[in-house]
């Protein structure tokens, strides 16, 4: 896994929910530190266990896109990593 460099987290709310985080937590201590590779991370919903683990799992250069409204970094829908 150390030469993974696209990671994608789809439905991340859910996955936290069903109990998953330390899975995720595992699996991203495997990886390239974040500032090697890209990732995605999307969620329906933003509660504060998934923003830990976008602060945990992406970069600072962080940007959150939900619908037509763009803010910066970590408060809507649909957060993405560049």
């Amino acid at each position: 896994m150390r030469e993974l460099r696209v990671l994608v987290c789809d439905e991340a709310d859910n996955l936290l929910d069903m109990g998953f985080k330390p899975t995720i937590v595992k699996i991203l201590i495997c990886l390239p530190p974040k500032e090697q590779r890209q990732a995605l991370l999307f969620s329906a919903t933003f509660p504060s266990d998934v923003k830990d683990l976008a602060k945990f799992a992406l970069r600072v250069r962080t940007f959150a896109v939900s619908g037509d409204y763009i803010a910066y970094p970590f408060f809507l829908w649909v957060l993405c990593m560049l």
